[in-house]
């Protein structure tokens, strides 16, 4: 016979049972809060952008002088003198000032083209996160819909059922509901298999820092853009990251042509030397010089005058492609205002009238079972439609804040 366990001891337990996670409702600003503090990919850009920085405040130094020491022993033909010898020599290698200034500004302008590639990479992350945003509301809306379908399937589903004991129906009309109340749960099923599967993709964006009940709060209402075309292109020319960091790497190519030229006179390096010889001491100084005899550097004249003149073109033609990428976005943005607008300005309100006359009419055995499968369907395509319009309005405005560099109004 089983024993149950004591109120005390029951007591004692309740707090081990699990308790359902309470939701925790995520603003959009909130999401990428997280995303730009935890995203891994970010992290390893701000590691090798703090790798570059460092190699350039080491390039700012001065070539590390070598001191080399000798000994040995000497002693002369006839025999008559030993001595022990010695030696000691000192060596600083020296720069010409427009060497070192060249050297110098090729470390920093790679420092500063990967600090403006990470903050191309914090826009394409905001996009990124942005849009899993959007999408997972939209599938929440999607949620909705599919279950309000399936309840009123479910519901003409039982009717008909019931119509058909009395005699009041035919079979194939509780067939049809029937495939139709299997179709709409294999809908529901697929648009809540695609939202678990892009939450899954939004916390790997976020470094796994979602909390496990995370929900997406709407976003505000879409407004009409007040800045012009124009206005925004010229913003993204200005100070893109896309275009600072190409402006870097151009800077950088013409400082390594500039280095590539000032390299075929040799760089001097400067000796100083003292030695106890067999038959005295010498000291003195002296300076060498590397003969460009097979190398005269012409090559790497020619690389570095082809890298920079490509490097030139390469920034003109992120200038035409972002340009041309605010404009369609833009074109976009206003085609997908014009689509919510026609549907607030009374399509909403007669598809919703419409299904409501059918349903109440079909309830009441005025249309046929098809005429009511109809009229659902083309009240679930329009509000469909409709979610998606928002949708490609919201993504659209991310896509074009990400192409001018940063928020618009």
């Amino acid at each position: 016979m089983r024993r149950s366990l004591p109120p005390v001891l029951l007591v004692l337990l309740l707090p081990l049972q699990a308790v359902p996670a309470q939701p925790e409702p995520l603003t959009l600003d909130e999401v990428l809060t997280l995303g730009l503090e935890h995203n891994l990919q970010l992290r390893a850009g701000a590691e090798e952008v703090a790798s570059l920085e460092a190699a350039w405040r080491a390039a700012r130094l001065f070539f590390n002088p070598s001191v080399g020491f000798e000994t040995g022993s000497g002693e002369s033909y006839d025999g008559s003198i030993r001595r022990t010898t010695r030696g000691i020599s000192l060596s600083q290698p020296l720069e010409y000032p427009f060497s070192r200034r060249a050297r110098i500004s090729m470390a920093e302008n790679e420092w500063r083209a990967a600090e403006s590639a990470q903050h191309s990479l914090a826009l394409d992350i905001r996009y990124d996160i942005t849009e899993h945003y959007l999408r997972i509301l939209l599938l929440a809306e999607w949620g909705e819909l599919a279950r309000s379908t399936l309840e009123s399937f479910e519901r003409a589903h039982r009717l008909v059922i019931r119509r058909l004991e009395l005699g009041e129906a035919r079979e194939l009309e509780a067939i049809k509901l029937e495939v139709e109340v299997m179709r709409a749960r294999t809908d529901l099923s697929r648009i809540e298999a695609e939202q678990r599967l892009t939450r899954r993709h939004l916390d790997a964006l976020v470094g796994d820092t979602l909390p496990e009940a995370f929900v997406p709060v709407p976003v505000e209402e879409f407004a009409p853009i007040v800045a012009m075309e124009d206005e925004l292109i010229a913003r993204a020319l200005e100070g893109h990251p896309l275009i600072g960091r190409s402006q870097f790497e151009l800077t950088r190519a013409r400082d390594r042509l500039r280095a590539a030229r000032a390299a075929r006179i040799p760089d001097p390096a400067l000796t100083g030397f003292l030695r106890e010889e067999l038959h005295g001491r010498i000291q003195g100084l002296g300076v060498t010089f590397a003969l460009p005899l097979f190398d005269l550097g012409a090559h790497r004249v020619a690389e570095a005058r082809s890298l920079a003149e490509g490097r030139e073109y390469a920034l003109e033609a992120l200038e035409l492609e972002l340009a041309a990428e605010i404009s369609i976005l833009y074109g976009r943005l206003e085609l997908a205002a014009e689509t919510i607008g026609f549907f607030r300005d009374g399509l909403l309100h007669q598809a919703e009238e419409s299904l409501r006359i059918a349903e109440s009419s079909y309830h009441g055995g005025e249309i046929s079972l098809l005429d009511w499968l109809d009229a659902q369907r083309t009240y679930s395509s329009i509000l469909t439609d409709y979610h998606d319009a928002l949708y490609t309005w919201h993504q659209n405005r991310a896509a074009l804040e990400r192409a001018v560099g940063g928020e618009i109004r």
